[in-house]
């Protein structure tokens, strides 16, 4: 289990933490499981009289800050990859052109089409701040703000498409995937549910935006 500790109370906030990985197993240590809406496990950890050895210390003492915000920037690179909806949206095409309402095709209905257009948009765009991100890696150059304006746009981009999906799909498209007839066997109920955190996650919304501004743009906080 990774832990966070401040190990110097004497120093600046940030200054002053460390990285211990601590042996579940250990006397004191409770996990407490907690089944997520998205279908996924966290848990609560709790830490009464835990005695962790120094030879637990990752990396140098007080430096713990600053692995957590480079691993940071590579999560947030990673977490929400754009391929991953490239075969959603080609399922969700594939309905609008096979589902009647109105005496209609969907893929006919203006609405229909504007979400699906705005989707693609969203897409692509998503696929270029990766590229952008991965080309300062293959240079060598460190992450920075790059990666907090993917997560913040590509988080709330998954949000906006589950939301088009249901819009486009209807009651329908809130069944899960053991409803009998459930569209795209209830893959966008499933996204619905598992997008629910991913403006929270790996930083929430509101500190990339304080973060793009600040070291992006070089804004004042």
């Amino acid at each position: 289990h990774w832990l966070a500790v401040r190990t110097n109370p004497d120093v600046p906030r940030h200054h002053g933490i460390s990285l211990f990985v601590v042996d579940q197993r250990a006397e004191g240590i409770t996990i407490r499981p907690i089944e997520t809406l998205g279908g996924e496990r966290t848990n609560e950890v709790f830490y009464d009289s835990v005695r962790v050895p120094k030879s637990r210390l990752v990396g140098g003492l007080n430096k713990g800050f600053y692995y957590m915000a480079e691993a940071l920037g590579y999560e947030r690179l990673m977490l929400f990859q754009a391929i991953r909806l490239v075969p959603p949206f080609k399922r969700l095409v594939a309905y609008t052109k096979s589902t009647m309402r109105g005496g209609h095709l969907l893929c006919d209905n203006p609405d229909v089409r504007r979400h699906l257009a705005q989707m693609a948009t969203e897409i692509r765009i998503a696929q270029a701040l990766e590229d952008r991100a991965f080309a300062l890696l293959k240079k060598g150059n460190p992450l920075d703000h790059e990666s907090s304006l993917l997560k913040l746009f590509a988080s709330s981009m998954r949000q906006r498409f589950v939301d088009a999906a249901l819009d486009i799909m209807g009651p329908a498209g809130r069944l899960e995937e053991e409803a009998e007839g459930a569209p795209l066997a209830g893959e966008i109920a499933k996204m619905a549910r598992a997008s629910v955190i991913d403006t929270i996650g790996g930083g929430t919304s509101e500190i990339l935006k304080s973060l793009v501004a600040t070291r992006g743009m070089g804004l004042p906080r």
